[in-house]
């Protein structure tokens, strides 16, 4: 109930009745107002505004009560508009809801208006002076009462208001970075269903890639699964006598003393101070070329996927142990410092070179070497001679080839030799030297 309700049952009881209920123009002006409504409208009609700096009712106007009560009754629906106008836009339904970005602007708006009327003298309210003298009395002394109570609710909401228009402005700048943060969502949607997009892709050309190697694998595997017993006693009268082969191998001698010597370096900053550097001889055979390691200051350890290479190793006191190229560099206990596969990598299914090379870079210590050795493809004699009569041989290998596999690995320093001249002084080998740093 408004204040100027309540201060109506300070009214002595014998004239309650007649003074809180409008008459005339001002009781049809109540027909459909709420109950609140009708005692505040009632209240109105009996205090009024009036001026806050100035006496509510003029003197002379006490005394010209015809005067008073001719011009309330002339525009009774002008005062009663005047004093309602804010309690009647209260009990108004409320308005659809802004949008978040309309908030402040309305809020803004109703704040100014709210501290003008704060500021704002309250107009003069020519019924306080009608009336006889007691009622009039009552009516100054009910204005009086409640003037301080709703100057005090006009300060109240207009902060009220201020606090709501800073609100919204806090909600639409939230709103503003909601906004921003929807449109950096979807643009890595966006980015997220192209990188989706592209590993489809990729997905696909492996799965292309791994069928086009596993049918090139197929057609290269022709005829290399031989018996190893049979392979055994075909290589040793193939390669020749052991003192042919043993004088070929040691064509090395310089490269592997050159590049041990810097492995002792490296070793010395390390945590293995003293002992000598691995090289690892995959496709070892009986051991050969790892016995010629140990004399120059290596330690040896063979790689074969013969048995019987293996246990030829182990008889002659080598460290040898069964692998298959390239997987078997992956497994290594120990990081070697170098190497080699002689005569090897024509026994591989194309397909596997490059991975060869990827799998000894990995597996090497930082400055390894790499050294490979196959039949120079470029000597037709050496073809005719010592590939083709290989059964498990299964394509020659160019040194570019090699060469340019060897730099996309990660090698530096590639050097291609070739080695051992026929009757016509074409080399029937070449060899491949490259440095991992």
């Amino acid at each position: 109930m408004p204040p100027s309700g309540r201060l109506c049952h300070l009214l002595p009881a014998a004239g309650r009745a007649d003074r809180t209920r409008p008459t005339g123009a001002a009781a049809r002006g109540t027909v459909g107002m709420p109950g609140w409504h009708r005692m505040w409208y009632t209240s109105a009609i009996m205090a009024g505004p009036a001026d806050d700096t100035h006496d509510p009712v003029p003197r002379s106007s006490l005394n010209g009560g015809t005067q008073g009560r001719s011009a309330a009754s002339s525009d009774p629906a002008g005062i009663v508009g005047g004093l309602l106008a804010r309690e009647l836009e209260l009990s108004l339904p409320p308005e659809a809801p802004a949008l978040p970005g309309e908030l402040s602007r309305p809020w803004t708006a109703k704040s100014i208006d709210l501290r003008a009327d704060w500021f704002r003298n309250i107009p003069q309210d020519p019924t306080l002076s009608l009336g006889s003298g007691l009622r009039r009395s009552l009516k100054r002394a009910v204005f009086s009462l409640t003037r301080p109570v709703r100057r005090r609710s006009d300060r109240q909401l207009a902060e009220l208001a201020e606090m709501t228009a800073r609100l919204a402005e806090e909600v639409e700048d939230v709103d503003g970075r909601r906004l921003g943060l929807a449109e950096e969502v979807m643009f890595l949607r966006e980015q997220l269903d192209l990188v989706v997009g592209r590993a489809a892709e990729v997905l696909d050309l492996d799965r292309r890639l791994a069928r086009l190697e596993r049918v090139l694998a197929a057609s290269d595997a022709g005829g290399a699964q031989l018996p190893d017993d049979f392979y055994w006693r075909f290589e040793e009268r193939m390669r020749g006598a052991p003192e042919e082969v043993e004088a070929k191998l040691r064509q090395y001698e310089g490269i592997a003393l050159a590049h041990l010597g810097s492995a002792q370096a490296a070793a010395a900053t390390g945590t293995d101070e003293g002992a000598a550097p691995l090289w690892v001889d995959a496709g070892c055979g009986p051991g050969l070329f790892a016995r010629i390691l140990r004399e120059w200051g290596w330690r040896a350890r063979g790689i074969d996927s013969s048995p019987m290479a293996v246990a030829a190793c182990r008889a002659e006191g080598i460290e040898a142990e069964a692998g298959v190229l390239p997987d078997c560099l992956l497994g290594l206990e120990e990081v070697p410092a170098a190497i080699s596969a002689i005569q090897v990598i024509e026994h591989l299914p194309r397909a596997q070179w490059l991975r060869f090379f990827r799998q000894a870079h990995r597996a090497l210590a930082d400055g390894g070497g790499l050294l490979v050795e196959t039949i120079n493809p470029l000597n037709p004699r050496a073809l005719s001679t010592w590939f083709f009569a290989d059964p498990t041989h299964l394509w020659p290998a160019h040194p570019a080839t090699l060469e340019i596999m060897a730099e996309s690995a990660g090698f530096q320093e590639i050097e291609i030799l070739y080695l051992n001249p026929d009757g016509a002084g074409e080399a029937q080998d070449f060899a491949l030297w490259a440095r991992k740093r």
